[in-house]
């Protein structure tokens, strides 16, 4: 609405002409623009009484552009069009903007993502290729196992193990040899463990060992036994 052209143009208008005049102005803008040009449609509209609306419309009437059975208004259709334009422009621009901001966003979500994937990747624990490291797993650790290499040693550390409990030159190589013994059918993931740990039970003072005479008589029963069927299973195989 714009107030100085109204006025400029309705200067002439009594108030209740006024009145009618702008009740037809907004229904027509709400109406896209025309309106049923009858008399009692029109009286309906401005609240006025068909009698009084005859009395008071040729003034109003002659602002409006009749068109067959309907009226519209110059002015308020070139209005109305320019409003419907700014209308589709904003639509149009919100639109596209909400898509900017929607790959904006949807950026952002892939670049957080990756950088969630990437932390963790580093976060992420790396398996040790180390041949001595020690297997979680006791399926793994099973898997390891493996009966004691003939030209099994231990290592430095285990050998200082055995010093810091008291063992000297004769009683180590006497309790290596019976660890030998007795863990020759048994197999091991770490034998240098499996040797700290019999020196751990063992007594260092030469007299006794860790482990029963009868035990280590009755593996050695038990180590004849095995080297016999093998020679059997062999013999037969030949």
């Amino acid at each position: 609405m714009y107030w100085g052209d109204y006025f400029s143009k309705t200067r002439h208008l009594t108030c209740e002409q006024h009145g009618a005049y702008l009740q037809l102005l907004g229904t027509m803008w709400l109406s896209g623009g025309s309106l049923k040009n009858t008399p009692q449609n029109l009286a309906k509209l401005t609240g006025c009484t068909p009698s009084r609306w005859a009395k008071i419309s040729p003034a109003i009437t002659a602002f409006f552009v009749v068109e067959g059975d309907t009226i519209t208004h110059e002015r308020l259709m070139f209005e109305l069009k320019k409003a419907q334009e700014k209308s589709i422009k904003r639509a149009v621009l919100g639109a596209s903007g909400g898509r900017a901001k929607s790959l904006k966003t949807k950026e952002a979500a892939v670049a957080i993502a990756n950088d969630l994937l990437d932390t963790r990747a580093r976060l992420q624990p790396q398996p040790d290729k180390r041949e001595d490291t020690v297997v979680s797993s006791p399926r793994a650790r099973a898997k390891k196992s493996s009966r004691m290499p003939v030209d099994w040693l231990p290592g430095e550390g285990d050998l200082a193990v055995a010093y810091e409990l008291g063992f000297q030159g004769p009683q180590m190589d006497r309790e290596l040899a019976m660890m030998r013994d007795f863990e020759f059918t048994r197999p091991r993931s770490d034998w240098g463990a499996t040797y700290r740990n019999w020196f751990r039970k063992a007594k260092p003072d030469g007299q006794s060992t860790s482990q029963d005479a009868r035990q280590l008589a009755r593996h050695e029963n038990y180590r004849n036994a095995l080297a016999g069927f093998e020679d059997a299973v062999a013999a037969r195989r030949e």
